[in-house]
């Protein structure tokens, strides 16, 4: 009897052999990409922690550079707020002023509105005896006062 050509032990060996050699090379393909992926894991680790380093060292400099402006921006309000209290003291002060101002020129009103009605007889007699404008007529008046005030003098000067 003859044997069939797949139960030959050469041949059967050489099947087995075929299959280590492929379950072989598919072990070593695997054991090279997970051997890739864990070689790989140690560097990525390392480059996260400088990543992590340097995001820390920014975030640090951004917290200082935040607080100094912060700190600049306080002290310009404080600057700014000081000047605008001086200035409001200044407007306070000149307000008092033109409060009192505001009552002298009420009472230099009311001093002339007197002076007025006290003239009102001598500025009926000049508008009344003299010619020419008003101005003109109201400046004869103190002149021929003047006028005769002389003319009293010198009367009393020669009767003593």
């Amino acid at each position: 009897m003859t044997q069939k050509w797949f139960h030959k032990a050469g041949v059967q060996s050489a099947i087995i052999n075929g299959f280590f050699v492929l379950a072989g090379g598919i072990i070593a393909g695997i054991a090279m990409l997970c051997n890739d992926w864990f070689l790989q894991a140690p560097r990525l680790r390392d480059q996260n922690d400088k990543l992590t380093a340097k995001l820390s060292d920014k975030n640090n400099e951004i917290t200082n550079i935040t607080a100094d402006k912060n700190n600049e921006i306080a002290r310009l309000t404080a600057e700014k707020n000081s000047q605008l209290a001086d200035k409001n003291n200044l407007i306070t002060s000149f307000n008092a002023e033109l409060a009192g101002k505001d009552s002298q020129l009420a009472e230099r009103a009311s001093q002339i509105s007197s002076l007025n009605a006290q003239l009102a007889p001598f500025k009926t007699i000049a508008l009344g005896k003299y010619t020419g404008d008003e101005n003109h007529r109201l400046n004869n008046l103190p002149l021929t006062y003047a006028r005769c005030k002389e003319t009293l003098m010198l009367s009393k000067s020669i009767l003593t």
